[in-house]
């Protein structure tokens, strides 16, 4: 507990675990807008696709494939929207500060402090992911949402 409130209870820590999840939240953004360039490529081509079976309809061209082929282009199109939609409403765009991270930390640190073992295992439990021991370091890996970064 006392090496736990050494090494994450500090200035240095607080300004490490910052850019660390801003880092992450980079990377998600990235990955995201890649996502989102593939989504809107597919869309165009289906409502392209769409675009063509009706055009050949209105040509005089009915044939009952194309009821079946429009009806799934429909569909299609509709999962590939709500897929932009999700990717578009997780959007982060916000910076996490180091205020941020000491409101995330500030009643964990209590517990800390006041040896609190239960209450600490239910703060690792929820908020730690992963840990991993090398033989110069340990990386522990939060498993935070910046929902709850910013509401907090």
């Amino acid at each position: 507990m006392l090496e736990l409130e050494r090494k994450i209870f500090n200035d240095k820590a607080i300004t490490y675990i910052a850019e660390g999840i801003n880092k992450n939240l980079q990377k998600q953004n990235k990955a995201d807008d890649e996502k989102k360039v593939v989504l809107l490529k597919q869309i165009d081509e289906v409502e392209g696709q769409i675009s063509n079976i009706v055009t050949a309809i209105t040509n005089g061209f009915v044939q009952e494939e194309f009821k079946a082929k429009m009806d799934e282009l429909k569909n299609s199109k509709s999962e590939l929207e709500a897929k932009l939609s999700e990717i578009e409403a997780k959007d982060i765009n916000q910076i996490v500060t180091e205020a941020d991270v000491r409101r995330l930390l500030s009643n964990f640190s209590g517990y800390v402090i006041s040896r609190n073992v239960p209450e600490c295992k239910k703060f690792i439990r929820d908020f730690v992911k992963e840990v991993i021991v090398y033989k110069e370091h340990i990386e522990v890996i939060f498993n935070v949402s910046f929902a709850l970064i910013k509401n907090s």
